[in-house]
């Protein structure tokens, strides 16, 4: 009877054995597949953002690049607050539209974000809650960045939409001078280049999320009338009608160099080909040229 009892202790010891072992199995099982199966937060870092196939460089497919890997992002919860961080991490000021379903057409490798969630205050898509995987590139996303018209007054500078609500101010008007005559803009980040010729000096204004920060580059001029910004060397070029001289001031390191000061009746207006090197300019004197 004892020996009865032990054998059937035992026969219950190994199938319970056997059945926590199944239940085990079972639970990792289901444990692996939801991991397989559910997105979690993206630990990788995004690199560099770049926009792809619009109809100018503040316009585009949006994409990023990991490890030296250029992917796209997925148009899962993609709004204009995400668009917003894009557009200022690009140096482009805000964001007029967020594209889904590859409004501006499919890319090619990887998907490296999707779900993108900003609240359009970060300067960086990775300082917003992503994650990987999913999607295909049917979803790819786009921005359009703000696009706008920069007009002197005498008084005041404007960055008037081209876009929506054409014609109403982008950013706050920039003042403070008294009269600017010469304009150029330039990009990534969003900058605006002017001469004073009431204070006889060449400014510039950074504009950024954070709000408009203006910087005197060159003072005790005579009558900056006309300059240009060149993008490839961060320098500005103008023309000084009170003096008849040309020069440069880096925009950078803020040293100056007069370029031309002899042989020069009334310059005013500057215009520049920076990839080939060419500079251009009008003489409104005795004898009227472009040169």
């Amino acid at each position: 009877m004892v020996r009865s009892r032990l054998s059937c202790n035992g026969l219950r010891l190994r199938w319970l054995i056997r059945t926590l072992m199944k239940v085990v199995v079972f639970v990792v099982f289901v444990l692996n597949t939801a991991d397989a199966v559910t997105p979690s937060p993206s630990v990788l870092e995004l690199g560099a953002v770049r926009l792809v196939n619009g109809l100018s460089n503040r316009e585009g497919r949006v994409e990023v690049e990991i490890n030296g890997v250029w992917g796209t992002v997925c148009d899962t919860a993609w709004t204009l607050n995400d668009a917003r961080v894009v557009c200022w991490q690009l140096g482009m000021g805000n964001a007029e539209a967020a594209r889904g379903s590859a409004f501006y057409g499919s890319g090619s490798g990887p998907i490296h974000a999707h779900n993108v969630q900003c609240s359009g205050s970060e300067t960086n898509l990775n300082d917003c809650h992503f994650m990987t995987g999913g999607c295909d590139h049917s979803d790819d996303v786009g921005v359009l960045c703000s696009h706008f018209l920069v007009v002197a007054t005498a008084t005041s500078i404007r960055t008037l939409s081209i876009v929506n609500d054409a014609g109403t101010d982008l950013l706050s008007p920039i003042s403070g001078f008294l009269r600017a005559v010469g304009l150029d803009y330039g990009t990534q980040p969003d900058r605006i280049f002017w001469g004073d010729v009431g204070a006889d000096t060449i400014s510039e204004a950074s504009i950024s999320r954070l709000g408009i920060f203006i910087r005197l580059l060159l003072q005790r001029l005579s009558v900056p009338d006309g300059l240009a910004w060149d993008w490839i060397g961060q320098n500005v070029f103008y023309t000084d009608t009170g003096l008849n001289r040309i020069g440069v001031v880096n925009a950078v390191e803020l040293y100056h160099v007069t370029l031309i000061a002899t042989g020069l009746d009334e310059p005013r207006a500057i215009a520049l080909d920076p990839v080939a090197g060419y500079m251009y300019w009008t003489d409104w004197g005795a004898t009227a040229k472009i040169e």
